[in-house]
């Protein structure tokens, strides 16, 4: 039996995109080694299939033919399709892939994790149609993406394997790690006395960068100066941290990198701090390569700036169509003029947050279509360390127009732009198209792209024409009337 847990989340684009997920566990599975130089049993093949399958079977958008499913990862295997009584059913799909890669002793000669992912991989492939993004996430990327979208306690750093280790890349500002002067480059040996080297990469980075807030942690290290011990507190990290709101004169920016557990307290605080400099004539939220989220963050931060009961979206499956609306008061002034930014990386929750503003007449949006994903994922953990995200529902605007493919059109695409003083010229003199009534009427995600093609436009350009327009307000208003 599933347990459902407490978030809805999103995988970042540096995978593939964004994830609008209800994180699931399993029961008490117990994983298998993921040493390459252990196989696993013909149980352990047969249990980590038996929770693929009936996962795809129940929790899938569309219906999907399993035994298509079976064939797929077969031939992708260059094995011969056994004959199965029931070659829908993962327990005996998981046997007789044990038994068949057995015979050609292939699990001799690879590592039983990457054979499992290209069995899993072909038959998605296989079976998926033209529904997106449910894929197989190995053991390294689940724990990378808990702990970037749990923003989680850890030390704030990013790392890489290394045969001794596992190599820093990158150091969060301000973080226990900078503080600690580490730097890009240091190896860490290993943590809490115990080797890195002897145990696998996942769980390597899951006991380095993720654990109890609070908790202190010890990091053997190689650095260019020699080997040094540290000693280390994990505090709460959160992309976030990493670009901070701005005061442009009289105006407010905030940028919001990823939809993670703490996202709209990071939205509610930043529009704080910037009231207490002074007052504000308008703001701006930059959604920029934001690959998405939790749809909980996103509806938190939408409660932000439209007014209780409002309807902003809805979750569509299978069998049932749920409006969601606008659960409390908004904290920033109804009469606050609001500009969101967007681009061809902004996605998922992203998409949900500048739809739903857009829509409303809450805000203009600025730059180019989004991508266009509007579906909702559930990750099952599996027993082998993994787990499958599975496409469990579309996400659909308040009047019932699909995001997936589609995405969001911009009021204003900057593409489109020559100069933002003729852009000004053009909405005061009326004269400016309306790319959001085109896009409303036309059905073809083709016909909707051309009128404003998905890119990653000049991040300056698309700033520059927000501030003009929160400026002007005759202009402003004639945008949010597009």
């Amino acid at each position: 039996m599933q347990k459902i847990l407490d978030a809805l989340c999103a995988l970042p684009t540096l995978w593939l995109t964004a994830f609008a997920l209800i994180l699931s566990a399993c029961g008490p599975l117990p994983p298998y080694s993921t040493d390459p130089a252990k196989s696993p049993s013909a149980n352990d093949y047969a249990q980590t299939l038996r929770v693929i399958y009936t996962a795809l079977d129940q929790q899938h958008v569309t219906e999907l033919d399993l035994s298509d499913f079976t064939q797929a990862g077969f031939r992708e295997l260059e094995l011969p399709l056994p004959n199965l009584d029931q070659p829908h059913r993962g327990n005996e799909v998981g046997r007789a892939l044990y038994a068949a890669l057995s015979q050609t002793k292939a699990l001799e000669n690879q590592n039983p994790q990457d054979v499992l992912e290209r069995f899993v991989e072909a038959g998605l492939s296989q079976t998926l149609g033209s529904v997106r993004f449910t894929r197989y996430l190995n053991p390294t990327e689940l724990s990378d993406f808990l702990a970037l979208i749990d923003g989680g306690a850890g030390i704030g750093i990013q790392v890489i394997e290394d045969e001794r280790g596992l190599r820093i890349t990158d150091v969060t500002p301000a973080s226990p790690a900078e503080k600690a002067n580490l730097q890009a480059g240091d190896l860490i040996l290993s943590v809490n006395g115990a080797s890195l080297a002897d145990i696998p990469e996942h769980k390597a980075r899951i006991e380095t960068l993720r654990g109890p807030e609070g908790a202190g942690v010890r990091l053997t290290l190689s650095t260019d100066d020699g080997f040094r011990e540290v000693r280390l507190v994990r505090t709460h990290q959160s992309i976030n941290q990493l670009a901070q709101e701005q005061r442009l004169g009289s105006l407010g920016y905030i940028p919001l990198l990823i939809f993670d557990r703490n996202a709209a307290n990071h939205v509610r605080q930043a529009y704080r701090r910037l009231t207490h400099q002074g007052e504000l004539s308008g703001l701006i939220l930059d959604l920029r390569d934001n690959g998405g989220g939790s749809v909980i963050e996103a509806r938190r931060i939408i409660d932000q700036f439209v007014p209780a009961q409002t309807p902003l979206y809805r979750i569509g499956t299978l069998s049932s169509s749920t409006l969601t609306r606008a659960r409390s008061n908004p904290s920033v002034p109804l009469d606050m003029p609001l500009i969101v930014l967007i681009n061809a990386r902004s996605a998922s929750a992203s998409e949900l947050v500048a739809g739903v503003l857009q829509d409303t007449g809450r805000a203009v949006v600025i730059g180019s279509q989004s991508l266009g994903k509007g579906s909702q994922q559930t990750i099952t953990i599996l027993p082998n360390g993994g787990a499958l995200a599975i496409t469990n529902a579309f996400i659909f605007r308040a009047d019932g127009r699909p995001l997936s493919h589609l995405g969001v059109v911009p009021q204003i695409c900057v593409q489109d732009v020559s100069s933002t003083s003729s852009l000004i010229d053009r909405l005061l003199s009326n004269n400016q198209p309306s790319l959001r009534l085109y896009a409303q009427t036309s059905q073809s995600a083709d016909r909707v792209n051309a009128i404003c093609p998905r890119n990653n436009q000049n991040k300056a350009q698309a700033l520059e024409i927000a501030q003009a327009l929160l400026r002007n307000k005759t202009a402003y208003t004639a945008a949010l009337r597009l």
